[in-house]
């Protein structure tokens, strides 16, 4: 060093050793405060450095205060904000897909519905037709034809296969239950059945258009989670738009300080409470980058994501409203195919009455030939009404699946799904499955008067013993 600093040695030897303690907290102003404490020791073999073995002791004060820039509570909680809406969205998401799946699982029970009804109605189509098979074969020594008999045969053959079909439908829609609500123990799977023990007939209380809407605009937690969004990008741009300021800052920071010399640190923190004198200093800093482009370049950007997020929560409520009135058109247009086709398996089973009556009193061989009926054409009448039948009784089961699955569809698109599978401790869209001693498993969707199933001996399955027009024979 210089000899004014080292007294005219060659080499400035400092000993220091300093510690500061404190507390900061930033203030939602987007100030800062600190005061601190500090203790030191130093000493020097510089000639002018009176006293040795100096202790020294400074306490201070600090203040910092944007006035332009990073200014105000918005701009300093913004990242809270932010985590906010994070966790508001994150929710949405889960609640969204959570109805999804539910969405799903209530499809495949239905589906299962389905399969099992329509195995009860090819069961009783095919052993229709084998009772007129076999009648026909106890009459071929006396007045059954050949050609009624390869009529009769030909149908029960084709109503065995769709039979088989229909066992395997069941098989296929059980393992779809089971993979959706994640079944255990699949190597029981072979030997344990799901039987539906839920009614389909329940028709909740109707909303018109205008609230299934309403319902879901102020529901779908889709349209939550684009509010969010929009309001994240609409912070992220007000954050942008104030770094385009100037930084600007208030400055004030006040202190006592105190030098004892052998050592005396513990003199000198004494010190600086009795004899010391405050000193302070108080001023403005400015700094403005030169253009300003980084930050302009942020704020176009923001922008823009605001922009985009606005488009999309625009474009999400057009979405969920249309979604919510097609559900509701699905769900009035499966009411009335239901009723249509209730009516229509009555009429069908009232031909096949008669028809049934006009077998039993025809006879084989002689038809009433003044009406111009044949005995060949008595039985294609009898075997396609006992088809009619069973068409009109597919028809009322898929409008009855049409029609539950429509409700959930309804629920989903107004946002109602959760608290609607959720409303007492019974409910439940996928309630608990229970192992009976049969060695079955019941199913079941929204609560509801169980239901005894219907042995199906030859094939080894159940089927559902309610539902309209399936009544066990």
């Amino acid at each position: 060093g210089n000899t004014l600093t080292t007294g005219g040695l060659p080499f400035l030897k400092d000993n220091i050793w300093s510690g500061e303690a404190g507390f900061r907290q930033k203030l939602y102003t987007g100030g800062n405060v600190k005061v601190s404490q500090a203790l030191g020791f130093q000493n020097s073999n510089s000639r002018f450095f009176v006293p040795q073995d100096q202790g020294t002791a400074t306490l201070s004060i600090n203040f910092e205060q944007p006035l332009m820039r990073g200014r105000g509570q918005y701009y300093n909680r913004s990242q809270i904000f932010l985590a906010e809406t994070a966790v508001a969205s994150a929710n949405d998401e889960f609640a969204a897909r959570l109805q999804e799946e539910l969405n799903q699982i209530v499809t495949a029970y239905w589906n299962l519905y389905s399969s099992r009804a329509l195995l009860l109605q090819r069961r009783r189509n095919f052993e229709l037709g084998r009772a007129v098979l076999v009648r026909l074969e106890g009459r071929a020594n006396f007045d059954a034809l050949p050609l009624q008999l390869a009529q009769a045969r030909a149908a029960v053959a084709n109503r065995e296969t769709a039979l088989a079909n229909a066992g395997r439908d069941v098989m296929i829609a059980e393992a779809e239950l089971r993979r959706l609500i994640s079944a255990g123990q699949w190597q029981q799977w072979h030997s344990v059945e799901l039987l539906t023990v839920e009614p389909p007939l329940r028709d909740p209380a109707r909303d018109t258009l205008e609230q299934s809407v309403i319902a879901a605009l102020g529901n779908r937690p889709e349209l939550r989670q684009a509010t969010q969004r929009t309001r994240a990008a609409a912070i992220r741009n007000q954050v942008t738009a104030n770094e385009l300021l100037p930084d600007l800052k208030l400055l004030f920071s006040t202190y006592v300080a105190a030098l004892e010399g052998d050592s005396g640190i513990e003199r000198a923190f004494q010190k600086q409470f009795n004899s010391a004198t405050p000193g302070f200093a108080a001023g403005l800093q400015f700094d403005f980058p030169w253009r300003n482009r980084a930050a302009r370049s942020r704020h176009q950007v923001t922008g823009l994501e605001l922009n985009r997020a606005q488009l999309e929560l625009e474009q999400i409520t057009i979405n969920l409203i249309a979604d919510a009135q097609q559900s509701w058109y699905r769900l009035e247009s499966a009411r009335q195919r239901l009723d249509s086709s209730l009516t229509a398996m009555a009429a069908a089973q009232a031909e096949l009455e008669q028809l049934d009556l006009r077998w039993d009193n025809a006879a084989m061989v002689e038809g009433d030939w003044s009406d111009g009926q044949t005995q060949s054409l008595i039985l294609d009448q009898l075997l396609a009404a006992q088809q009619k039948l069973f068409d009109a009784e597919r028809v009322v089961v898929e409008s009855e699946q049409e029609l539950k699955i429509s409700q959930v569809n309804l629920k989903r698109a107004t946002g109602t799904l959760l608290g609607f599978c959720q409303g007492s401790p019974d409910d439940g869209l996928m309630q608990q499955v229970q192992e009976t001693s049969a060695g079955d498993t019941t199913v079941s969707g929204w609560p509801g008067p169980e239901a005894s199933p219907a042995e199906l001996p030859e094939t080894g399955l159940s089927a559902p013993g309610y539902s309209p027009g399936l009544q066990q024979q």
